[in-house]
């Protein structure tokens, strides 16, 4: 099995950032370089911020990738 992360939110966002370099390539689409910059991107120009629920932008931005 693949898709076998016992982790959910914003631990599976940090083992994405943090794990192996394909894996972030396989789940999100992207290297962790350009998906930090599209995070910064979304927080300076988009003016993306933690949600109300405490939801990082990171994990936002990985949810919509996903």
């Amino acid at each position: 099995p693949y898709h076998t992360s016992a982790l959910t939110g914003e631990g599976w966002v940090n083992e994405l950032i943090h794990g192996h370099p394909d894996q972030i390539f396989h789940e999100l689409g992207m290297r962790l370089h350009v998906f930090t910059s599209f995070v910064a991107n979304l927080q300076l120009l988009g003016g993306l911020t933690v949600s109300k629920h405490g939801v990082s932008v990171e994990e936002q931005a990985a949810i919509f990738l996903y």
